[in-house]
């Protein structure tokens, strides 16, 4: 997730997690994974805080990524 920094701290990425998982609902899936960059604390945070669970971590375009997973 990118945004421009004039829109970073208005809670944008909190919405288009909202969003997403409320598409998911309405189309009948009820699983969603997300990876991020290990230095990517923040997003890490903005994960964790809608509910993902970290699994581990899986190699992916030459560099390892945080796996995070949920069920809905």
């Amino acid at each position: 997730m990118a945004m421009d920094a004039s829109h970073r701290g208005k809670g944008l990425a909190h919405i288009a997690f909202d969003l997403a998982e409320a598409l998911c609902r309405a189309r009948g899936v009820h699983y969603m994974r997300i990876d991020t960059d290990e230095g990517n604390r923040k997003m890490q945070h903005i994960i964790r805080s809608h509910g993902f669970t970290c699994r581990g971590t899986v190699w992916f375009q030459n560099s390892t990524k945080i796996a995070f997973d949920k069920e809905f």
